[in-house]
């Protein structure tokens, strides 16, 4: 039986952030997707996080206190459903959770200057501070897993295939009264005319899909390997503890041994 320290079931966000975690700790891991490009919802989202204290907001002196996020939770929750364990954990460690992340090179984010909570009246609410953004990626640097990274649907795209971000909107809207947003926009409209000469899209990647595609090349750079096309049909269990998982493949089942354990992301 084929044996990982890992496995990961999923290529979202979770999934890609617990791959990347574990291949920087030197373990081995196996992910497995059931679609034929990776990714999952997070690839075609907006990406962003929404974290309290982190070193961006810290940097830009909107840290922000534990106690009023903590308030902002249990007020729109409600104190049924609220659960102080779980809170003081995201509260407590979400920074140092997505500090490791940037500092491994497997995300890049950047504070929102202006991006105030879900609800802005209720106690403990901010404008800015707590959402961050993706920064772009260049889609090249996946290779070619490129092709398998899942694209977003056409209604997000310019021209067909060109993603552009908040900042890259506000340029296009500006370009006929601004020198500035004129050469900027200039700039992506060459970079993706000699994109499509060799790909099928741009590969100026913003949003969930520059997410996915950074955490993606760390990955694989770290010896992830990446199964596509891959159905799981049920976990094994030996002594109450999961060992592995059961899987078709091409119309073959074949049975894959965790040793560390199985992540359902």
């Amino acid at each position: 039986m084929k044996s990982w320290d890992v496995i990961v079931i999923g290529s979202g966000a979770a999934g890609f952030a617990t791959a990347v975690t574990a291949c920087c700790k030197g373990l081995s891991v196996l992910m497995l997707e059931k679609a034929p490009h990776f990714g999952g919802t997070s690839a075609i989202s907006g990406g962003a996080v929404w974290i309290n204290d982190t070193d961006q907001a810290r940097e830009a002196g909107k840290s922000g206190s534990p106690d009023a996020i903590k308030t902002y939770l249990r007020t729109i929750i409600g104190d049924t459903n609220y659960r102080p364990a779980l809170v003081d954990a995201f509260v407590e460690s979400g920074r140092e959770a997505l500090a490791f992340l940037e500092q491994e090179g497997a995300v890049k984010y950047s504070l929102r200057p202006l991006s105030p909570d879900y609800y802005p009246d209720e106690a403990g609410a901010v404008d800015v501070g707590r959402a961050l953004e993706v920064v772009e990626f260049d889609g090249r640097e996946l290779g070619e897993h490129f092709n398998t990274l899942r694209s977003p649907p056409p209604g997000m795209l310019l021209l067909g295939g060109m993603m552009v971000n908040r900042v890259d909107i506000q340029h296009f809207l500006d370009m006929r009264r601004s020198w500035t947003s004129f050469r900027h926009c200039s700039r992506l409209l060459l970079r993706y005319g000699r994109d499509r000469l060799r790909h099928p899209r741009g590969t100026r990647l913003a949003m969930g899909n520059a997410l996915i595609a950074r955490m993606a090349t760390l990955a694989l750079r770290k010896g992830l390997d990446l199964a596509l096309n891959v159905n799981v049909t049920a976990l094994i269990e030996e002594q109450g503890r999961v060992t592995g998982v059961t899987l078709k493949r091409e119309g073959k089942e074949e049975q894959l041994h965790a040793r560390c354990g199985v992540v359902l992301a």
